[in-house]
């Protein structure tokens, strides 16, 4: 993971979005509530490394798709966001 070049542009009280997560908020039509809400109620959490978690939620409102969030918890940053085809496929029911 490339933590020490994350750039923070938005924060908020508990959490810190990088540049790039903002960026791809907007590409990919993610809610914000979605993002957090991944975070603190993960249907799945995977611990890649002592940088990087990868967590995991169907989000109903986006057709039962799984949203993937990518935390530095080191850092505090959000790194990226992205709708996961491959866990949507594994889980969706």
């Amino acid at each position: 993971m490339k933590s020490n070049k994350e750039k923070a542009i938005f924060r908020s009280p508990d959490y810190i979005f990088s540049t790039h997560l903002n960026k791809r908020i907007e590409q990919r039509s993610i809610k914000m509530e979605w993002i957090i809400d991944t975070i603190e109620k993960p249907d799945i959490t995977e611990k890649i490394a002592d940088d990087e978690v990868h967590f995991f939620k169907k989000i109903i409102a986006f057709n039962k798709q799984f949203l993937k969030v990518v935390y530095n918890p080191i850092t505090g940053i959000i790194v990226t966001a992205h709708f996961d085809r491959k866990i949507t496929k594994k889980y969706i029911q």
